[in-house]
């Protein structure tokens, strides 16, 4: 017997925005009967040290940006694994939990989907779970039909996640710079998540 569809959605949530939130959403509209885990990473690979915003604090910010969401839990599994927080690793851990047969889904905006090649194991991922896509101004989500380092048939999968709305181009990059720049950020936010930035001092240069 299979389970209810599963929808992972990682990063690094640095801090989360208003358009990681209108992802999840866009999502569910389409499954809608799907459970969404939002995580965020322990240790983003990409990422430098020294850049990054400490995992409790984005863990904390993710939770209040996503509260109220129905069909939606925050997990905390790659803030507690030691070493950098690698996608793969995660969807072999999920695929194991699941009944079989049980659908799996790893949920990016289409310009994670771009870069998606340069993850650990690319190929692996597309057997683990399916990638569903979420369209974002500026990152054409049918540029990967060009992409030869995937297989033709890889192409097309990737091609068939790709799903009917556009997110805002808001990125968390936009968001630390206005921060920095001591500018009013309340509306790149949920109201939680900008009170909690503040409290604690976040992003100040």
């Amino acid at each position: 017997m299979t389970g209810k569809a599963r929808i992972l959605y990682g990063g690094s949530f640095d801090p989360p925005q208003l358009a990681h939130r209108e992802v999840v959403e866009i999502a569910l509209r389409a499954y809608p009967q799907a459970r969404v885990l939002v995580i965020p990473a322990g240790w983003p690979p990409h990422k430098e040290e020294a850049g990054r915003t400490p995992a409790p604090h984005r863990l904390a910010m993710t939770r209040l940006a996503f509260a109220g969401l129905e069909g939606v839990e925050v997990s905390d599994e790659e803030c507690r694994r030691e070493g950098p927080s690698y996608t793969v690793d995660t969807l072999a851990a999920h695929r194991r939990s699941l009944a079989p047969g049980t659908p799996l889904y790893w949920l990016v905006g289409s310009d994670s989907l771009l870069r998606l090649a340069a993850w650990k194991d690319p190929h692996r991922i597309l057997r683990l779970a399916r990638i569903l896509t979420v369209p974002r101004p500026g990152y054409p989500p049918e540029r990967i039909l060009d992409d030869e380092r995937f297989s033709i048939e890889e192409r097309r999968l990737l091609a068939r996640g790709i799903l009917g709305e556009t997110a805002s181009p808001l990125s968390s990059t936009e968001v630390r710079e206005a921060l920095r720049r001591g500018e009013a950020t309340s509306g790149f936010c949920a109201p939680e998540v900008h009170a909690y930035i503040l409290d604690h001092g976040l992003y100040l240069s």
